[in-house]
């Protein structure tokens, strides 16, 4: 497991100093504009208007002064990723997931936050905060396939829990799918020996395969009309 050794000695690195002083200073940018939200909304809230001479301006109108607060959090949320991102690079993975739990405030829709720091915890040994992580952004993210492929691949990939990985995979392709996610779908049948099931995914899973004359999506391509037969083959054996 990484270790935050960033306290470990009295010194700090002047470096580490600056950075931390800029993410302080985001973190404080963040929590102005979500005041100024709050704000906002509450004199969204009043319905008594204001003597004439002392009407403000379009600008400071509640919906101008809501526009205002938008928009501070947006650029607040956009320099955190931005740090986030540097940190990533620099192999500081307890910084970027304690950085995206503050993004993801402000900002609930950032998937990449949710399944990049759930990647990293899982990796550094912490399963159970990895999968809260995760759960925590299909809550906010349920419209779509993303965060419930996520959840299936993480129980499929990293748990080795093939039984949890299957109403996440089946649910993320009622939505609309790339065939990657059929592709986890189909393995995780088989998993659990639900071949007929298998074999009805893995056709899916060729007729969603990208066409086209490039060697990698030939390669796929083959693979899934590989898998299809292979699936096949076994229903047909546990069929005699």
């Amino acid at each position: 497991m990484l270790r935050n050794r960033s306290c470990s000695t009295p010194l700090v690195p002047m470096r580490r100093l600056v950075a931390l002083v800029q993410i302080s200073s985001m973190a404080i940018l963040l929590g102005a504009a979500l005041v100024s939200c709050a704000q906002a909304q509450e004199a969204g809230k009043q319905t008594k208007p204001l003597p004439a001479k002392s009407k403000p301006t379009a600008f400071y109108t509640p919906e101008g002064q809501q526009q205002l607060a938008d928009a501070i959090l947006t650029d607040a949320v956009d320099q955190m990723w931005v740090q986030a991102d540097a940190h990533w690079h620099k192999g500081e993975y307890n910084h970027y997931v304690n950085i995206s739990r503050v993004i993801v405030q402000g900002d609930p829709r950032n998937v990449e936050a949710y399944s990049n720091s759930a990647y990293l915890l899982w990796s550094t040994g912490r399963n159970d905060d990895a999968t809260a992580f995760l759960k925590q952004g299909l809550a906010a993210n349920s419209d779509s396939y993303y965060m419930f492929d996520e959840l299936g691949a993480h129980y499929y990939y990293h748990l080795k829990d093939y039984a949890n990985a299957l109403p996440y995979y089946e649910k993320a392709v009622q939505f609309t799918s790339p065939y990657i996610t059929w592709s986890g779908l189909a393995h995780c049948y088989e998993k659990v020996n639900q071949w007929d099931k298998a074999v009805k995914t893995w056709e899916k899973v060729t007729a969603l395969v990208p066409k086209g004359g490039s060697e990698t999506q030939m390669q796929i391509s083959e693979t899934a009309k590989h898998n299809l037969a292979r699936a096949k083959a076994e229903l047909a054996k546990r069929q005699k």
